[in-house]
This record gives C-alpha cells, sequence and structure tokens, in this order.
C-alpha cells in the first residue's frame, strides 16, 4: 500500500514539475510568410511553446486558448511531444484539428494567451498583448523575462535578443506607379534619415531583406517591373516593402489594369508552387493525375488597380490569392481567387470594380480574376455575358464583371475578368453584411452552412406547414427563379447561334 502511494506521489510531482517547464515562448499575431506549416498553407498566426526542462514533455490534451477558461480553447492532440531544450509551433489557423486550433491570435485589439494543461490547471499565460504593429512580426520572452517584439522572428529556435518598439519608415519613391511609354529613372530616397539604415529592393516580386540588393544609385526601368523596396536599420522593427509597379508600353492600354506581385516560388516551385504542375499536387477533374494547381493553397500577394492607363492606382493592398475553378485550372491562363485580410491591415477592397448602379456600394471580401472557365478558348465571355444581359431586367441575384488585363511580376499575361464569387463573401456583400447562411450549388453541392432546412424544403415538409397564401408565394418564386435560369441560358444559345 505504501509503495502505491509512493509512485502515485512520484508521478504527481512528476506532472507539476512539467506543468512548470513548459512556458508560451514566442507568438506572431499575423503570419504572412515566416512560417508554412505541414498543410503547405502559411498559417494565419502561430504560437511556439518551449520545454525548459531536460526531459521530453508530452502536451496531449493540453488547452490552448485567448479566455481564462479552458474549455473555452482548442484542446491539442497529434504529434504534441516537446524534446527537451525543444521547440513546439502550435498554428492559430481556425483549422480545429490537431496542432492547429479552432481560433487565430488577435491583431488590432489587446489580447492574452493562455495554456492549460489537461485538468484545466493553468500552465502559463501571457496577458495584454497589444495590437500588433505590422504583419509577420513576433513577439516573445526575452533572456531577462520580458515581452517584447523582435526584429527578427526565430521560430523553433532560440529567441532573438534583437528587440524593438519602433518600424522604419517606408521609402519614398520619386515616380508614381502606373503606365509609360518610355523607360524611366527611379529614385529611391530614405526621409526618416535613421543612422546606419540602408535601402534594399528587388525587381522579380520577392520580398527584400538584408542580403538584397542595396539602393545606391537610380534604377533605369526600361520594361515593365515591380520595385518592392524597404528601409532595415539597427534597432528598428522590419515592416513590408513598399510596392510600386511600372508598366513600359508603347501601346494604348484600353481596359483596367491588375498587377499582382508575389514571390516567383509560390507560382512555380515543384513543392509549394500554386500554379504548375509540380511533385506535390492532388487529382482533380475527374483525373487521377495530381497537379499542384488542383491544391487550393493560399499564398502572399500584393494586388495593385489601374482603371485605365491614365490614372493613379486606387488599390493597393497586401492579400492572399489561390487558383480557382475545376477543370478550368488545366488552361495556361488560370483562375485566382485573391482575398482582402484583416490582419494585413485591410478587410476590403474599397474600390468599385464594377459601374453596374446596383453594385456601386458592394462590400467585397474577395473576388475571382476569371479565365472565362468553360469558354476559355472560345469567346471568353459565355458566362459573364449572360448574367450581364439579366442585370437590373429581373429581380435575380447575378455575379458582375469587368475585363481587365493583368501583369503579374511586372510579365503581362493577358486579358482576364474580375468577377463577383458565388459564395458567402457574394451574400455579405450584396446583402447588407448578412452571414451564418446556408449556400447550395447544382441543387444538391453544399458550399456553406448545413444542408439540413434546405432538405426540409425540398422534402416538402416546409410547404405543408405553412400558410395557404404563403404557400403560393413561395412555390411561385422558388419556380420563378429556375425559370429565369433557364431562359436566360436558352436566349444566349440561340443568340449564340445566330452572331456564329
Amino acid at each position: 500500500m505504501f509503495r502505491k502511494i509512493l509512485l502515485c506521489f512520484c508521478f504527481y510531482l512528476n506532472i507539476l514539475y512539467s506543468y512548470g517547464q513548459v512556458r508560451i515562448n514566442e507568438f506572431m499575431q499575423s503570419n504572412i510568410d515566416c512560417i508554412m506549416d505541414d498543410l503547405y498553407e502559411f498559417p494565419d498566426s502561430w504560437v511556439e511553446l518551449y520545454n525548459q526542462s531536460d526531459q521530453d514533455i508530452n502536451i496531449d490534451g493540453w488547452h490552448i486558448s485567448l479566455k481564462k477558461n479552458y474549455t473555452k480553447g482548442w484542446r491539442l492532440s497529434g504529434n504534441t511531444n516537446i524534446p527537451a531544450k525543444g521547440y513546439l509551433l502550435i498554428y492559430c489557423d481556425k483549422v480545429g484539428k490537431g496542432l492547429h486550433t479552432n481560433f487565430r491570435l488577435e491583431t488590432t485589439k489587446e489580447s492574452n494567451i493562455y495554456l492549460f494543461n489537461e485538468q484545466g490547471a493553468l500552465v502559463d499565460k501571457v496577458e495584454g498583448i497589444p495590437e500588433q504593429p505590422n504583419p509577420n512580426i513576433s513577439m516573445g520572452i526575452t533572456s531577462d523575462n520580458s515581452l517584447k517584439y523582435f526584429i527578427y522572428s526565430t521560430p523553433g529556435k532560440e529567441n532573438s535578443e534583437c528587440a524593438a518598439t519602433k518600424l522604419t519608415q517606408a521609402p519614398k519613391f520619386s515616380k508614381k506607379a502606373g503606365v509609360y511609354n518610355s523607360a524611366i529613372e527611379l529614385e529611391l530616397a530614405d526621409e526618416q534619415s535613421v543612422p546606419n539604415s540602408k535601402i534594399y529592393y528587388t525587381l522579380d516580386g520577392s520580398e527584400p531583406n538584408s542580403e538584397s540588393d542595396i539602393y545606391t544609385t537610380p534604377l533605369i526601368i526600361e520594361k515593365s517591373t515591380v520595385v518592392r523596396a524597404k528601409i532595415i536599420a539597427d534597432g528598428y522593427l522590419i515592416p513590408r516593402a513598399t510596392i510600386n509597379t511600372y508598366i513600359i508600353s508603347d501601346r494604348d492600354i484600353a481596359l483596367p489594369i491588375v498587377s499582382l506581385s508575389l514571390d516567383n516560388k509560390y507560382l512555380w516551385d515543384d513543392m509549394i508552387g500554386i500554379y504548375t504542375e509540380g511533385h506535390n499536387g492532388r487529382a482533380g477533374c475527374g483525373s487521377d493525375e495530381k497537379f499542384n494547381y488542383f491544391q487550393d493553397w493560399r499564398r502572399p500577394v500584393f494586388f495593385e488597380y489601374f482603371p485605365n492607363q491614365e490614372s493613379e492606382k486606387v488599390l493597393s493592398q497586401l492579400g492572399e490569392l489561390r487558383i480557382g475553378g475545376n477543370c478550368s485550372r488545366s488552361n495556361s491562363i488560370k483562375t485566382f481567387i485573391v482575398y482582402s485580410n484583416k490582419r494585413f491591415g485591410t478587410k476590403h477592397f474599397s474600390y468599385p470594380f464594377f459601374q453596374n448602379d446596383d453594385k456601386r456600394d458592394v462590400i467585397i471580401k474577395s473576388f475571382m480574376l476569371r479565365n472565362a472557365g468553360n469558354d476559355f478558348s472560345a469567346g471568353y465571355l459565355n458566362d459573364a455575358w449572360v448574367q450581364s444581359m439579366m442585370a437590373g431586367k429581373v429581380d435575380i441575384d447575378y455575379q458582375a464583371y469587368q475585363p481587365t488585363v493583368i501583369f503579374v511580376n511586372g510579365e503581362y499575361w493577358g486579358i482576364i475578368n474580375i468577377r463577383e464569387r458565388s459564395e458567402e463573401d457574394f451574400v455579405y456583400g450584396n446583402y447588407k453584411e448578412l452571414e451564418n447562411i446556408d449556400m447550395i450549388e447544382n441543387w444538391t453541392e453544399l458550399k456553406v452552412g448545413d444542408i439540413e432546412a434546405y432538405n426540409v424544403l425540398m422534402s416538402g415538409r416546409l410547404i405543408r406547414d405553412i400558410k395557404t397564401s404563403h404557400k403560393t408565394e413561395l412555390i411561385s418564386l422558388f419556380k420563378k427563379g429556375v425559370y429565369i435560369i433557364k431562359m436566360s441560358n436558352k436566349y444566349y444559345k440561340e443568340t449564340r447561334k445566330i452572331i456564329l
């Protein structure tokens, strides 16, 4: 009996020892591309745990939370062993599986992080975390046990001692982004005059760092180019680059201009590139062949928009993009889905892409740069034309569109259509920020929410339970919607025969 009590007591002491040895060591409130996770995605945010002890500690069943109540947090599972003097990354990205939590860290207001053991006892906490100074900047524990923002993030490694509180300012560009009919000379200037500061720049779409080219003399831009530049100085946090696209063309450009800039490896790398066949893909379009472009990975992108060739850019913001569509992903020009992101600084695209009167006030959280789908090799306008034909003429939703020309990292790629998306962001934008919806496509395909209410409608139970007057109206509206869709498609097909 004494031996059993002793064994239990020793085991209890060991648990207490383990709890005191695991700490919240470093975290990033908004991760752009500092780390990539096991899903080949960039998690929205992350927390690093450190095991200070000389033995491995397994934290399976522990909880991490933004609230003091552990039941409000995420239960950790999967590969939860932390080696002695080692680290474990928790991905705070709303995925809700294993080491991926069902929440993301706060970026725009003061917040907290709590770590609990499997019994719900508090193991460690970080409280009073301020609003982030900039995306891709981490905060953590220094050697004097204080909490500071780091100049250089060190996920999975010993924390840096290089901490700071201020950001360097953006460099000044002597020329505005836009269209020029001949080569230009571009000067970059540091108006802050911080000691030991340098301007670093790139011309290939990648984010400049301390190993990039240092600006010393004016740049001669002879072809369409994206210039990214930032100031790096001792004792200052490093912001994201300032980005300008310069399009050099002696021809008129009749359409609005979209410029996308991103690291080329996010497009073409065999393991993480989204635009290539690659070696890390999945099957799609009814085929067993696996290609990277069938993945739905998101990659950071900088988006610029020029309404015409004479205008300055009206949008200039960091976002995310992925490949969209189904079989049309195999086309040489693929559809992009472009997302705004509050944790990057801007939660909407605040410019009316679409000139339709009923679309000028639409809130745009995401949109397509569409390759015309099944009409890619033909008229390049089937779906857009059909929907535009019905716009404002019948009381039915439609996806607005705006044809544009697209440049990627300064290279002209062709014509592509800005389109509204037929999912929850469409409803949010067109119906006064309506959320928590169910959306079903092609009669049975669930896109958002759940299908329970729809099944009730289609079973006839809802029709049986409502008043006769409302029942007639509901059936009429339902049939009207189907009739309009069928008639618009029939009208388009007949018109196309005449045109051809």
